[in-house]
């Protein structure tokens, strides 16, 4: 039986062969995708989040800095979603200042809510259905030249080894673990001159061990952490990426269409070079560049998460903090599999099976009675 990644490489190959080409410029995709912008262009999307929770307005919602239509009271930052007919609504004009991550709690054991970290205050805040946020916790300043924490992503862990907890990587601290209560503690340090991490998530499918990665952005590594908070490089992609590019942000594919794979943000430090790119890991800790020819501008410019239909959503945002810029909100999605393709890759798998009984049957002694 071939698998959902096999036919997606057959249907590639099948739509290259009829010169089907899916994708447009200046992103590059794949063959057998495509890519479409969706109507965020109207605000400077910084992170997203898909609310699993009916009691919510809408589905897909962006957190933005430096918002170009009105906003918060707090560096013009707030969170949007967008409704039904694709228009982009103001959700939380709470000043939640530098809302690097938003992650909803689809484990249950944080209320099934939405959570916003701030990078400029070092707090976690959890938003209501009506949209009226809370301070659910609060980091300290660190002592020395950094500070602050200054949070950046949010993942929450299923029941298990990591407790359900909520855990965030803070850039300049580390991982941090968050009870239900609000208490937290570090719970771990990744290697390198700064302490802390960027993107955080959990493998929702057990193909990668189930566990926590996270990445080191000072070498370009994945980090594999345990339950204990031990961790090991996962993949070096310095081979992929360029001597001004760093990786930022990382989802998996919890829904198929992708390959179950690992997904990172390549970002480099030149605005308008639209050089960025999007890299897919596999399970064996193969990378390959999977997409290219963004411009993420900053290292929270950058945002990945996947929607329920199995599509990736994208966010670019460009003059971050400018208060007059727009970005991009991209949705790359796999090209429906023509009939003749899944006969085609059909067709190529019996012929191997047949070929194996072939081969089998041959090589038995020529006495022996099939």
């Amino acid at each position: 039986m071939l698998n959902e990644r096999t036919y997606s490489w057959v249907a590639a190959a099948f739509l290259t062969c009829l010169g089907i080409n899916v994708h447009s410029a200046p992103v590059s995709i794949p063959n057998g995708y495509t890519i479409t912008r969706l109507p965020a262009q109207t605000i400077n999307p910084s992170a997203l989040a898909i609310s699993p929770n009916a009691q919510y307005p809408g589905r897909i919602y962006m957190a933005e800095m430096g918002n170009p239509v009105g906003g918060g009271p707090n560096g013009d930052e707030a969170i949007y979603y967008l409704d039904s007919q694709g228009d982009v609504v103001p959700f939380a004009i709470t000043g939640i200042g530098e809302p690097f991550g938003i992650k909803f709690d689809t484990m249950g054991n944080f209320g099934n809510k939405l959570y916003a970290v701030s990078g400029s205050t070092s707090e976690v805040f959890r938003i209501e259905p009506n949209g009226v946020s809370s301070v659910f916790a609060t980091f300290p300043p660190l002592p020395g030249p950094f500070g602050r924490y200054d949070p950046f992503d949010i993942a929450f862990a299923p029941n298990g080894p990591y407790g359900g907890s909520m855990y965030v990587a803070a850039l300049f601290k580390g991982i941090i673990k968050i009870d239900p209560d609000g208490s937290f503690r570090t719970f771990a340090v990744t290697p390198g001159v700064l302490p802390g991490a960027q993107g955080l998530a959990f493998d929702p499918t057990g193909g990668f061990g189930g566990g926590l990665f996270t990445l080191n952005f000072e070498d370009n590594t994945v980090l594999a952490v345990n339950s204990s908070g031990g961790m090991s490089v996962f993949t070096n992609i310095n081979g992929l990426v360029g001597a001004n590019q760093d990786i930022t942000r990382l989802a998996f594919d919890p829904y198929g269409a992708f390959g179950n794979d690992l997904f990172v943000i390549a970002q480099g430090n030149e605005s308008g070079a639209a050089s960025d790119q999007i890299i897919r890991i596999d399970e064996n800790s193969f990378a390959s560049i999977f997409a290219s020819g963004f411009d993420f501008d900053t290292s929270a410019s950058g945002y990945m998460t996947f929607d329920t239909d199995g599509s990736m959503l994208i966010t670019e945002s460009t003059g971050l903090g400018s208060g007059g810029s727009v970005g991009n909100l991209y949705r790359i999605s796999p090209v429906p599999v023509p009939a003749t393709a899944y006969l085609f890759a059909s067709a190529l798998a019996a012929l191997a099976s047949l070929r194996r009984k072939a081969t089998y049957f041959l090589s038995r002694p020529s006495c022996e009675l099939v």
